[in-house]
């Protein structure tokens, strides 16, 4: 029977297994014996694909053949005619002669020297790679200078040997460089983010009757130079206050916190075998750590970012024990201050629910003083998809309702439906016309 087989591998291991008795046996008495590319056990006896002509006849035959889309079954015979007549029982099966491993024939032995016989592998897995020693391997503006041999085996040029190396002309390299990248490309875009924060976004002005003008965009035309001089700058993410580099501002006073995180650092880092200096660097980083951020108070600036988001993302309702409602993520601003002018400027529309008109009864024992929780009112949204309630607070004409949407993407749903209304009426009309 004649057939090429490609790729075939250039060592094959009869597996045998780790239960075989320990005095000799015939191999004829074994079953479901299989062979592997790889060694599986102690017991397996290795074969390597040779020349017909290196040695004398194959020691044994292996069929291989399909058993579904995605399974192939093995079978060894060391018998060539019992091989012959189990593959022409099964469908494309096919044939491999197994030889030997020859014990000192030039013809069939590896020319790899025992030392390198790992160095393929571990290329292979990616634990690193070989490159040229520089120590012995001289360039100029990035040329070699002389003649260097290439290395089919480390995949490299071979310098001409030295103390860096041993004496290889080559050096192993397992540093990570495309995590050396990505930490670069990080470093690079919190620099590019830290000079993005120093620009204000937005602009504000507080006026003595506790209202407010703006925000206003700093790109926003409106934003004159002369009204930067007077407004309040709002910045995308929290600028810290100036520290040396190598210095953080901490309290002068411990807090409990502080202390706290202290003394667990430290007993962890001596529980765990280091000694007292490394307990005490350790018990300081976490008291660091642990520091409130100084001067937060003192001219920092106000951090909105992301606040429509946070505010119109579903949450579960947890009223309090008078049935008010606080959501976590409004900021807290002076009194009288609009609530719909000051969320417009962030895209989110909103409106109002007086308890008077959702629930006249429950109202009016309200303002008798015969009820001082509000939790059996339920405000009703307002017509319109898309609301969710902000917050119940309590005013002089009684609790009031706060519902907001997102703005931008209530209009963009408006625009889709009168779409499809101009749509349906020039279909009506076109069929009256016909």
């Amino acid at each position: 029977m004649d057939m090429t087989i490609k790729n075939a591998p250039q060592r094959i291991y009869l597996v045998l297994g780790d239960g075989l008795p320990s005095e000799a046996i015939e191999f004829s008495s074994l079953h479901e014996v299989t062979w592997c590319a790889d060694k599986q056990s102690a017991g397996d006896i290795e074969y390597v694909l040779a020349p017909s002509d290196a040695v004398k006849a194959p020691e044994a035959w292996a069929v291989e053949w399909p058993s579904g889309p995605q399974e192939t079954w093995h079978s060894v015979y060391i018998n060539e005619r019992d091989a012959l007549d189990w593959a022409s029982k099964h469908e494309n099966a096919k044939v491999t002669p197994l030889y030997a491993a020859p014990v000192a024939s030039a013809a069939v032995a590896s020319t790899t020297p025992m030392e390198l016989l790992g160095v393929e592998d571990a290329l292979k897995n990616e634990y690193g790679f070989w490159r040229t020693c520089s120590g012995c391997h001289e360039t100029e503006d990035g040329h070699p200078v002389g003649h260097y041999p290439f290395s089919a085996i480390l995949k490299c040029d071979l310098g001409s040997g030295c103390r860096e190396c041993g004496g290889i002309g080559a050096v192993w390299d397992d540093t990570d460089y495309e995590a050396m990248a990505a930490a670069g490309d990080a470093d690079e875009i919190a620099r590019e983010q830290a000079e993005e924060a120093k620009t204000p976004v937005a602009w504000v002005r507080y006026r003595s009757d506790g209202g407010f003008e703006g925000p206003i965009m700093d790109t926003d035309s409106r934003m004159c130079d002369t009204r930067r001089n007077f407004w309040t700058p709002l910045y995308a993410a929290t600028v810290a206050l100036g520290a040396p580099d190598g210095l953080a501002r901490v309290l002068v006073e411990r807090s409990y916190d502080m202390r706290a995180k202290a003394i667990i650092a430290f007993n962890t880092a001596e529980q765990s075998g280091k000694d007292r200096d490394d307990a005490l660097d350790a018990a300081w980083h976490a008291m660091l750590n642990a520091s409130p951020t100084v001067g937060a108070d003192v001219g920092a600036p106000i951090n909105l970012e992301g606040l429509r988001k946070k505010l119109l993302t579903p949450r579960k309702i947890l009223r309090d024990d008078q049935g008010f409602l606080t959501h976590p993520d409004y900021p807290i601003c002076d009194e009288g201050t609009r609530a719909d002018t000051f969320l417009e400027a962030f895209g989110i529309e909103t409106r109002f629910r007086a308890m008077e008109n959702d629930l006249p009864d429950l109202h009016e024992r309200w303002c008798d003083g015969g009820l001082d929780n509000c939790s059996e009112w339920t405000p009703t949204a307002p017509e319109g998809d898309g609301w969710l309630l902000l917050e119940i607070y309590d005013t002089e004409d009684g609790p009031y309702a706060l519902f907001g949407r997102d703005k931008y993407e209530a209009e963009n749903a408006l625009k889709r439906q009168r779409m499809r209304d101009d749509i349906q009426r020039r279909q009506a009309s076109e069929g009256d016309a016909q």
